[in-house]
């Protein structure tokens, strides 16, 4: 009995020591982690990372995605994110490969409509541009014109087949008016021309406008209108027909700038000059006015 405690006594303290010993620390020893597995969260972020650079360029996805997937760790996580995108960290890689495509796609629809856009503008712009009113000319012989004379005050000269304008000591002006002639609203006037034909030449010729309203009938050298506002000069050479410019006085008339009472026609010369007058035997030697205008844009 004795000896039985003797060996179980001996056992006991030898494994005391080898426990011991066991235990000890020992500070040159190295510890090689090369064998341990990556964790997957680990590999899952380094996957996440390289699947948005893989969402800016949608052709690297998959190799970038399985490369950093690779690198977390030969698990079999790692290569499926290269392959097919399984795994964790593939499946992160692959998203961010799909949202780049899907970014990739909406830009070039952007970009599509952006160009078809373009068009569009031009083509409204082009379709908004109104093109002006073509001008408008009109010719009429319906002219009321007339002389008074000085020396005859009380005389009427409206059936007259001719108009005198003279200075000698018995002094004749002309009235030329129309009075029945009508122009659209807003019309301008861009060219207005009175062309008389000339019968007798003779010194220079004074145009300007009536300051008051006359008719043809009626007036005489004693209620003739008073003369207003010089308008320019004209001088028969020679005969035959000549033109009084009156764009200017058309333009004044329309615009209410000056009252539409027609035109004088005076001189100081002693040669006087004769015209066919609206009463002429030949239709061809009236007076002729013509007007050129155009509407304003609406």
């Amino acid at each position: 009995m004795a000896s039985h405690y003797r060996v179980l006594g001996l056992r006991i303290a030898l494994g005391a020591a080898l426990l011991a010993s066991a235990c000890q620390y020992d500070s040159k020893a190295d510890f090689d982690d090369r064998g341990l597995t990556s964790p997957d969260v680990g590999g899952s972020d380094m996957g996440g990372s390289s699947a948005a650079a893989a969402g800016e360029n949608p052709g690297a996805a998959g190799a970038a995605g399985g490369a950093e997937a690779n690198a977390g760790g030969p698990g079999a996580a790692g290569k499926s994110s290269g392959g097919a995108g399984g795994g964790a960290a593939g499946g992160k890689g692959g998203s961010a490969n799909v949202g780049g495509k899907a970014g990739a796609d909406a830009g070039g629809t952007t970009s599509q409509a952006g160009k078809s856009g373009g068009a569009g503008s031009a083509n409204g712009g082009t379709g908004g541009t109104t093109s002006p009113p073509e001008p408008v000319t009109i010719e009429t012989s319906d002219i009321d014109d007339t002389n008074v004379a000085a020396c005859f005050p009380n005389m009427s000269y409206g059936e007259e087949r001719s108009l005198n304008v003279d200075g000698d000591s018995c002094a004749y002006d002309t009235l030329i008016d129309w009075p029945r002639l009508e122009l659209p609203p807003g019309a301008l006037v861009s060219n207005a021309t009175l062309s008389l034909t000339c019968t007798n030449a003779g010194g220079p010729i004074t145009v300007s406008y009536a300051n008051e309203a006359w008719k043809e009938l009626m007036v005489r050298w004693n209620t003739r209108p008073e003369v207003g506002e010089t308008l320019g000069n004209i001088t028969c050479v020679q005969p035959g027909e000549l033109t009084i410019d009156l764009t200017s006085a058309f333009n004044a008339w329309l615009s209410d700038e000056h009252a539409r009472d027609g035109i004088y026609l005076r001189t100081e010369s002693t040669d006087g000059t004769d015209f066919a007058s609206s009463e002429a035997d030949k239709a061809a030697t009236r007076p002729k006015l013509s007007i050129t205008y155009t509407l304003p844009v609406k």
